[in-house]
């Protein structure tokens, strides 16, 4: 993620190599984490989200959304793939709230659209753009998107998302019945089985580590990455 630069090409899941319009970062040291608890990232063990995802340990922030795939989120919503904030699947084995780090660095990108992007291999979500995304940004960051994206300073605007983001006592039913029916964390595997699979250009560079030995065009793999918290 460091390395990353505006105008660098990233592997999208849906829209092929995109490139980054706008990059945000936002450290917190200790004295941040201990004033402000719910800054803490969440950490997403290997594996946890089933079918070997991510492919190491990933930390994001409480609100920065990871793409689940299953046939219950199918049967709920009618659509095989949603978005379900971190803190949500703290509910599950290997996901959890890290108390131990002492400091964590949450980086944004921004893209012409919402995109699923990839992060340790796990699908997950570039910065939305809707308004309360935006609320959660410094003045300074505002300004240099609104510069570069001027209709979101319409408050009538409506910014699509890349996948369903369901309410939030529908997160928790979800995820409540992940663990009673299967007992243990398996959200990707038929996702990825089902939708990634089936594109086999695609999937040997996102599982390629590490990245795609060219630094304009690559899959995104930083540990730390993640819309900073409300």
């Amino acid at each position: 993620m460091q390395d990353l630069r505006t105008g660098d090409l990233i592997c999208t899941a849906e829209s092929g190599n995109q490139s980054i319009r706008w990059i945000g970062r936002r450290r917190f040291d200790a004295v941040d984490l201990r004033a402000n608890p719910k800054l803490r990232p969440v950490r997403i063990c290997t594996g946890a989200l089933g079918a070997g995802l991510p492919t190491r340990d990933l930390l994001v922030s409480r609100q920065h959304r990871m793409m689940v795939g299953s046939r219950i989120a199918q049967r709920m919503f009618g659509q095989h793939q949603v978005l379900i904030p971190a803190i949500k699947l703290t509910a599950l084995p290997g996901i959890f709230v890290d108390c131990a780090i002492d400091s964590i660095e949450y980086f944004h990108l921004l893209f012409d659209r919402h995109e699923i992007l990839f992060a340790e291999s796990a699908p997950t979500e570039s910065l939305y753009t809707g308004p309360e995304a935006l609320k959660s940004l410094g003045p300074a960051a505002r300004t240099e998107i609104l510069a570069i994206f001027p209709e979101l300073a319409d408050e009538s605007h409506e910014s699509e998302p890349a996948r369903l983001i369901p309410i939030n006592h529908q997160q928790t039913r979800l995820i409540a019945r992940h663990l009673k029916i299967t007992g243990l964390c398996l959200l990707m595997s038929e996702l990825f089985q089902d939708h990634f699979l089936a594109r086999k250009d695609f999937v040997a560079a996102v599982l390629t580590l590490p990245a795609i030995p060219t630094k304009r065009i690559q899959p995104v793999f930083g540990r730390d990455f993640g819309l900073c918290p409300l």
